[in-house]
């Protein structure tokens, strides 16, 4: 949920470029997808398939880096390190690391001895976890939200995010903001003939 809500925070904030370079990549991740599909002899993956998802693959872009990057997209946002560093907590939950190990096990400090728990034990975090839930509905929702006409909930995301202490909209950086600014005026802009 966190990656979704701050891919469209992302998508929806950081002008022209963005959406490109996310069309770009997934169609890449298609194509990989399709490669792998193909190397793996799935039936039904034939290379007229791997040859069209090839032509479907758009131009690279300019953002292309940031949208292929999850930590470079992030830190187009002030509080990028931040989340990143949520993102980087969830993931060694949700991936097999250490810290799930953790959750699962305990250990007896006299005899060392190591048994399973039924269920995961984050010592108090549920908390934490309805925090983060809530921060990523807010964020997605607001940045749906902002690409929708006449913005129709605006008002209420930000009093629910003013609740959890956040702000609906996440900050871009300076150099973001400014790129953007660059990026929306050469969109703006006729060719010349």
């Amino acid at each position: 949920m966190l990656e979704c809500s701050l891919r469209a925070q992302w998508l929806a904030q950081r002008g022209p470029k963005a959406l490109p370079s996310f069309l770009h990549d997934g169609a890449r991740q298609r194509l990989n997808l399709g490669t792998s599909m193909m190397q793996a002899a799935w039936v039904g993956m034939s290379a007229e398939i791997i040859e069209r998802l090839q032509e479907d693959v758009p131009s690279k872009g300019e953002l292309d880096e940031q949208a292929r990057r999850f930590e470079r997209m992030l830190n187009d946002f002030d509080s990028g390190t931040v989340l990143y560093t949520f993102f980087r907590f969830l993931s060694g939950l949700s991936h097999p690391s250490t810290s799930l190990i953790d959750a699962y096990t305990d250990t007896d400090e006299r005899t060392r001895a190591v048994s399973l728990r039924h269920r995961a034990a984050l010592d108090g975090a549920e908390a934490t976890w309805t925090w983060l839930i809530v921060l990523a509905l807010v964020w997605a929702w607001s940045a749906l939200d902002s690409v929708s006409s006449e913005s129709p909930d605006r008002h209420y995301l930000r009093s629910v995010a003013r609740e959890t202490g956040t702000a609906a909209m996440l900050e871009l950086s300076a150099e973001a903001k400014r790129q953007k600014f660059l990026d929306e005026y050469e969109a703006g802009r006729r060719p010349r003939t």
